[in-house]
């Protein structure tokens, strides 16, 4: 078997059983809506497997690791619990709590610093 196709078959099963497919919203009405609440320029949020964006390009989000960490964090741990679960989860401790110290908000905190989390995803953007 030849160098290209073992690497060829090697990028379709990384793709398919490591990494996991992560979309990127630009302009979404759903980070406007969180925007305004907040008092924010920029916004990203996560519902489900994507990202959504407004205030930043795609470009600009991947450039900023830490900012894209944090969200991929949260793609984590949609996939934990699902997708009510983690919605349920978020509201739940942030009302007890507060948004600082959420503990789904400190898990993704922490992972701003962690290289290797992006390595388990791949981007589509929908713009």
């Amino acid at each position: 078997m030849s160098l290209n196709i073992k690497n060829s078959i090697f990028e379709n099963i990384k793709k398919s059983n490591i990494q996991k497919k992560v979309f990127i919203r630009e302009n979404s009405i759903w980070a406007k809506i969180a925007a305004k609440k907040l008092n924010a320029k920029n916004m990203a949020m996560v519902l489900g497997s994507t990202i959504h964006l407004w205030g930043a390009t795609a470009d600009q989000f991947l450039q900023n690791k830490s900012w894209c960490r944090h969200e991929l964090k949260h793609i984590e741990q949609y996939q934990r619990y699902g997708f009510w679960g983690f919605i349920f989860r978020y509201l739940w401790q942030t009302l007890q709590v507060g948004y600082a110290q959420c503990g789904l908000e400190c898990e993704a905190r922490n992972a701003e610093s962690n290289p290797f989390i992006e390595k388990n995803f791949y981007f589509i953007i929908k713009k």
